[in-house]
């Protein structure tokens, strides 16, 4: 089946029951975008909260353990929740060859994380529920936080496991919406999701239970949480390949070396089962996949990235690059992402200490995925047919990207400052103690660059329930000259 594009915004568009190719879960595309934005928007509301906690002016007022438990919510809606459940909703999006009949129910696996998501947020209002603020995935030591965490990621494990992972098992040539490069990466980012979720299972088997509740979240989490950055690194350059092909009329690579830079990104990652032959606390898994994340994930994503830069200029220099709407968003989504990436791996080789440059590098890195499923979001609402149709919508839609990816950028590179100079990280309220002007204009502006993203960031909510609640085949919305910014 063709599918349609819409004239005016250059975004692929279809109407309600048509199926975006042979074999694509429309369905569960769209249940899986709405929970990646429902829990976004929860995630956002709390950000507020832990920015105004690192803020000099209210730490000696405020109660640190407040702001832990707020902390502890919004990184695991934000780095667990949203980004796999935005994974999953481009995971629905691959071809199935021969499967043809369309579901109109939400899948199994969909609905076990659903459950997981519903417990983590009812565990989260136990107020006896002491903060755990464990790396990679802080936890609240509750049984049904716990519970709600484990039902989140066996149920995405339960929808990733199946042919749709198989590239086998689709036909090359069936226009869908995804590239054939961009394909390559969701599934390296689907199988790097189940490694992760592996490691998580055999690491929660071999590490002592007796061990105080810190460490115990520590060790069990450190494995597998190095291998979950993988996957997201791989779906956020699958979204890249996209907005190249968008931008420039013509992809950055081709399939076959989609394939083999997004396997030297993933497959390095099956030694994580080696890395625990000695269990948890030996330092060959606490070195070990520290080091594996520090050398194996920067090169090809740099390459990949330079392959998409020249793609871009090269277009222009021909004069063939994309105008419109679609074009737009995505040269700006784009450059929001790679920026961030590129900084996060600037202030990853600055780190020296335990200090404030560490969350400084992976919220430049996470900010970087997180502008990426953004721009990423607003074409999939147009797939799933709900698309962006009125012209305030269209044009601050393709600006915020970079107002996000611009206050995040402010952001890091102010807690990457304040860390050189010494603040330390994980104290909040009162226990912070800010010793020089350094780390007080430091601090000062990451707090800056905090609210400015959490404008981007609620731009974006806006905009997803403007697009829910306008539908797209209404003539009176029809935006005036949308491909103008």
């Amino acid at each position: 089946m063709q599918n349609s594009i819409d004239k005016e915004t250059g975004l692929v568009r279809s109407r309600e029951g048509e199926q975006l190719g042979a074999g694509t879960d429309r369905v569960g595309a769209r249940w899986w975008l709405g929970l990646a934005v429902g829990v976004l928007l929860l995630s956002g509301l709390l950000s507020i909260s832990v920015v105004v906690g690192r803020l000099p002016v209210f730490a000696r007022s405020l109660d640190p353990g407040f702001f832990r438990r707020c902390l502890v919510v919004h990184v695991d809606l934000a780095l667990v929740i949203w980004f796999l459940a935005f994974l999953s909703a481009l995971y629905a999006l691959l071809p199935v060859a021969g499967q043809r009949r369309v579901s109109r129910c939400p899948p199994h696996g969909l609905r076990v994380a659903l459950a997981g998501t519903a417990l983590l947020l009812s565990g989260a209002l136990q107020k006896n529920a002491a903060p755990v603020l464990s790396n990679y995935i802080p936890m609240l030591d509750s049984p049904v936080y716990a519970l709600g965490i484990g039902l989140f990621l066996g149920g995405m494990l339960l929808y990733v496991l199946g042919r749709r992972a198989l590239p086998g098992s689709e036909d090359v040539q069936e226009n869908t919406f995804l590239p054939p490069e961009a394909r390559v990466g969701v599934r390296a980012a689907a199988l790097a999701f189940v490694i992760a979720v592996t490691t998580f299972g055999i690491s929660a088997l071999v590490t002592p239970k007796a061990l105080p509740v810190q460490s115990y979240y520590e060790l069990v989490f450190w494995g597998g949480g190095h291998v979950l950055q993988v996957a997201h690194e791989a779906a956020m350059v699958a979204c890249w390949l996209w907005f190249v092909r968008m931008a420039a009329g013509e992809g950055a690579l081709s399939r076959r070396m989609a394939t083999v830079l997004f396997l030297a990104l993933v497959l390095p990652n099956l030694a994580a089962p080696l890395l625990l032959v000695k269990g948890t606390g030996n330092i060959l898994y606490i070195g070990g996949f520290t080091e594996l994340m520090r050398y194996t994930i920067f090169p090809p994503v740099l390459i990949v990235l330079a392959a998409c830069v020249r793609t871009l200029w090269l277009a222009r220099q021909r004069g063939t690059e994309q105008t419109g709407f679609a074009a737009t968003l995505s040269r700006r989504a784009f450059f929001a992402s790679a920026g961030l990436t590129v900084l996060g791996f600037v202030l990853g080789a600055a780190i020296t200490g335990h200090n404030t440059t560490v969350p400084a590098h992976y919220h430049a890195a996470i900010g970087a995925v997180t502008a990426a499923f953004m721009g990423m979001a607003y074409v999939l609402l147009g797939v799933l047919g709900k698309p962006l149709r009125t012209a305030w919508s269209l044009r601050w839609a393709a600006w915020q990207p970079l107002v996000f990816g611009g206050g995040q950028a402010i952001f890091a590179v102010g807690f990457g400052f304040a860390g050189l100079h010494g603040s330390a990280r994980k104290v909040y309220g009162g226990e912070q103690a800010v010793r020089t002007l350094s780390e007080w204009v430091g601090l000062s502006v990451m707090g800056l660059g905090g609210l400015v993203a959490v404008v981007g960031g609620l731009l974006f909510i806006v905009l997803m329930i403007h697009a829910v609640r306008h539908r797209a085949d209404v003539a009176n919305n029809t935006p005036e000259e949308p491909g103008s910014f």
